[in-house]
């Protein structure tokens, strides 16, 4: 998907590997929407907000993310108030099993990804394979990987100082909320090839 200032609420992904590939710089927001797949299932270089999303890895090992969003674009991928979930319904297959998908792993830059207020089931790795290496030449240390707020299935918080890798980035409520707020995020589209942001419009698919 190449389009900018898309929206997509209450609606409905179902794949394997690359379920979700969002492209071209473009900016796209994500309500209510169940998105399923196992290798990193959303990928690609758009800046993109998932509020209120169910993602789900039915079965195997795999990666939720990929992004590959710019590594001088401070808004990439935003998970928030998101549930991601081990529910399989596919004959002949079973759920994963504890610590077999991370949370992502950078493609071709190191980019900005964020999950804030999300509650993550049992599959999902902890300490350092939180995300995952790629390739060698874009190093999970040096992305902006952070969490505030990481809940366990059932809503607890979880201990970051046990749960969070080393080079991730552990912000409160209020830090995440200035920094990374919708305004922000999508105020202006990314430009690639100048790595700089063009002529705000400052869109806001919240408003519409």
């Amino acid at each position: 998907m190449e389009a900018d200032r898309s929206t997509f609420k209450n609606c409905r992904f179902i794949g394997r590997q690359d379920t979700i590939y969002l492209t071209a710089m473009s900016r796209c927001y994500f309500e209510n929407c169940f998105i399923e797949g196992t290798a990193d299932f959303i990928c690609g270089d758009a800046t993109v907000w998932f509020e209120n999303c169910k993602l789900n890895c039915p079965y195997n090992s795999g990666y939720v993310s990929a992004s590959a969003s710019g590594s001088n674009n401070p808004y990439g991928y935003m998970f928030h108030n998101c549930t991601i979930t081990k529910e399989c319904n596919v004959e002949g297959h079973e759920p994963p099993k504890d610590g077999d998908y991370a949370l992502g792993r950078p493609w071709k830059c190191t980019p900005t990804v964020v999950y804030w207020n999300c509650k993550m089931d049992t599959h999902i790795v902890t300490g350092e394979d939180r995300f995952i290496n790629m390739i060698s030449e874009y190093s999970r240390e040096d992305c902006t990987i952070i969490e505030c707020n990481s809940m366990d299935i059932d809503g607890t918080p979880l201990n970051m100082e046990t749960v969070a890798a080393s080079y991730e980035t552990i912000l409160t409520e209020k830090e995440v909320a200035e920094k990374y707020s919708i305004e922000n995020f999508f105020k202006a589209k990314y430009n690639k090839e100048n790595e700089s942001f063009e002529k705000e419009d400052n869109w806001n698919p919240t408003l519409h």
